[in-house]
């Protein structure tokens, strides 16, 4: 474990790899800092440690958390005897004859309250009933607020809920204010593209009881321990601490990665489980992918990794590396990905109706909706087109008059060309007061001409058909 006192750094001689500008983006939260730590905090078999605790009962139990005729988690000791999630009652009570099966808790018609009933899995009830999850919930709230109190207040904290039992935190302020503490000389940034000092070479990184990823048996025995090391190490440390205040609070044990990024760090912590943690080092990462399938990586389990392991027949990153990166492009056709194809239809959009006529500051888009107006309850047994259309107020426009075209939030224009006006050849006669119309007669305001055109063309159909 690092000393908490102050070291004094040499100023002479061989310098880090990284610059002062790294450690202040690492002050910043900057994913662009290669010293940023990043730990994930998964609990072991949430939903089965939920009801042990609540239960409790002693680990070795072989326990299953039931949704009616299925069950949704097993605890550790009831793995390895032959089935999983999903399986059924009947299979489960066959392979493991004294496992308890837990059911989830139910909500009742006519109750106000979700419980835990004995009668959850009668099938007279499960037609009834709707499971409740909110007990899982709860204690997953429980447990973020324990992480909220164990870190720094803002801005030295930033957590990240992933899921139900997975919390990811963004290390790199806490653990760039370790650092400065430690080592005041890195405060002094006169020159932030200037290398920092090297690490102290007597310094020895204590990992206690971490699963510290291993190196490629041709790592250099020379290598110098630098930063980064040391602020994953500074993480390790804090992430342990946390994972032992969970434990003494609530009684969960949990697993957890620490790492550069959230990818990396979601691989670590389900690398080794239950209740460990796994450091991987930069120079580590190499190494550890290639033990890896593509489809474990966070973000790449869905379609892509499929479609790879359809195309290639092996979704091992190994096999993936060996193949040319035209080939994986081209089997993969990355032209059909979302990413890209909502653009594209932005794009269109704009090419086909052009940007609007004014432009004004534009807040971020948070939602699309859709609205309707104008809506009038139509005419029942009337099968006329007509019934369909409206009277239009009349209106005082006059052929000097212009319409100002409604402001809409905008980006800077892509095409200038799909709004010009659209010319109108007609026979209608213009007036001072608008245009008449050859067929009925009537005056129409010029910005109605269209509109009434196409009513007439609909009147025509209408008497045809």
């Amino acid at each position: 474990m690092l000393h908490a006192t102050s070291r004094s750094l040499s100023t002479d001689g061989p310098r880090s790899q990284f610059t002062y500008r790294d450690l202040r983006r690492l002050g910043n939260y900057s994913p662009q800092s290669p010293l940023r730590v990043i730990a994930l905090v998964d609990y072991d078999a949430f939903y089965a440690q939920c009801e042990m605790v609540r239960l409790k009962l002693d680990a070795s139990q072989p326990l299953a958390v039931q949704q009616w005729n299925a069950i949704i988690a097993l605890n550790y000791a009831a793995r390895g005897f032959g089935f999983s999630r999903g399986a059924s009652v009947e299979e489960v009570r066959r392979l493991c004859p004294n496992i308890i099966m837990q059911h989830v808790a139910t909500w009742r018609e006519g109750e106000t309250s979700w419980a835990y009933r004995s009668d959850a899995a009668d099938p007279a009830m499960m037609k009834k009933d709707k499971a409740a999850l909110d007990p899982y919930r709860i204690e997953s709230r429980k447990s973020i607020n324990i992480i909220t109190k164990h870190l720094p207040p803002a801005p030295l904290q930033r957590i990240e809920k992933a899921s139900v039992d997975e919390v990811f935190i963004d290390l790199s302020a806490h653990v760039h204010s370790v650092l400065v503490s430690r080592y005041p000389q890195l405060a002094v940034d006169d020159n932030v593209h200037g290398s920092l000092p090297l690490p102290p070479r007597d310094i020895v990184l204590h990992w206690e009881t971490d699963n510290l990823v291993d190196l490629p048996t041709s790592t250099d025995d020379t290598h110098r321990i630098d930063w980064d090391e040391i602020a994953l190490n500074i993480g390790a440390q804090i992430v342990r601490n946390l994972r032992k205040e969970i434990f003494e609070s609530l009684h969960y044990t949990c697993s957890a990665g620490i790492a550069q990024n959230k990818a990396l760090a979601k691989l670590g912590a389900g690398f080794k489980k239950p209740d460990q943690q796994t450091v991987i080092r930069a120079r580590a990462v190499p190494f550890f992918l290639s033990t890896c399938k593509m489809t474990s990586i966070r973000g790449l389990a869905g379609v892509l990794g499929v479609k790879a392991k359809e195309a290639f027949g092996s979704n091992s990153i190994p096999d993936l590396l060996a193949i040319p990166q035209k080939e994986i492009v081209a089997a993969l056709d990355f032209r059909t990905a979302s990413y890209r194809h909502w653009p594209g239809v932005f794009l269109d959009e704009n090419l086909r109706s052009g940007p609007p006529d004014e432009a004004a500051p534009a807040w971020p888009c948070l939602s699309i909706g859709l609205s309707l107006h104008g809506l009038v309850k139509e005419e029942q047994r009337n099968q006329l087109i007509t019934s369909f259309m409206l009277a239009t107020p009349g209106r005082q426009d006059s052929a000097e008059q212009t319409h100002k075209p409604p402001v809409r939030d905008q980006e800077p224009a892509m095409c200038t060309k799909a709004l010009a006006p659209r010319s109108v050849e007609t026979t209608v006669n213009a007036t001072a007061d608008g245009y008449s119309c050859p067929t009925c007669g009537n005056m129409i305001a010029p910005t109605d001409v269209l509109e009434h055109l196409d009513w007439h063309v609909a009147c025509a159909l209408q008497e045809r058909f």
